[in-house]
């Protein structure tokens, strides 16, 4: 993908990428890809890399549990850090840390992941929080999985 153009190295050392420009056309795809497989009835098992988990959190927005919010998060996922904005009804996630954000959430992937899904409660997760407080904890009644579809929610619907 890196000699078609679609992906730049981002740092020396481990293999860290970014899109490039032309690549970035892709992200309406992804997202619908991400929305689709959300309504998955299976769950898929193992851990899910920071940049799949992001489009996840883009996948998963619910712009109506944002009405009237307007805040800019910093997520820090062990060395990864993630600007995601919410205003408007709308949601948007970049590598980075955000100039003055309102609130910074630190944890690991795997617990944003459980706690933004609704798997595991906010209260005692290894979450820190700083800056405004109920800003961040708002963060995570943000998204929601998708009713399941597929043949195997039809299955069961019978």
């Amino acid at each position: 993908m890196e000699a078609a153009g679609v992906v730049r190295r981002r740092r020396a050392g481990p293999a860290v990428y970014e899109l490039t420009e032309w690549g970035r056309e892709l992200h309406p795809i992804l997202l619908m890809l991400g929305r689709w497989g959300a309504r998955s009835s299976r769950r898929p098992a193992g851990k899910l890399g920071v940049d799949a988990l992001m489009i996840a959190l883009e996948s998963t927005f619910v712009a109506e549990r944002s009405a009237g919010l307007r805040a800019r998060y910093e997520l820090r996922l062990g060395e990864e850090r993630f600007a995601v904005e919410v205003e408007d009804g709308a949601i948007a996630v970049s590598r980075g840390a955000p100039r003055r954000p309102d609130a910074v959430i630190e944890t690991d992937p795997a617990t944003l992941r459980a706690v933004a899904f609704g798997d595991r409660p906010l209260a005692g997760a290894p979450v820190e929080t700083r800056g405004d407080i109920p800003l961040a904890q708002a963060f995570f009644r943000l998204f929601a999985r998708p009713a399941p579809a597929g043949p195997d929610a039809e299955s069961r619907g019978r």
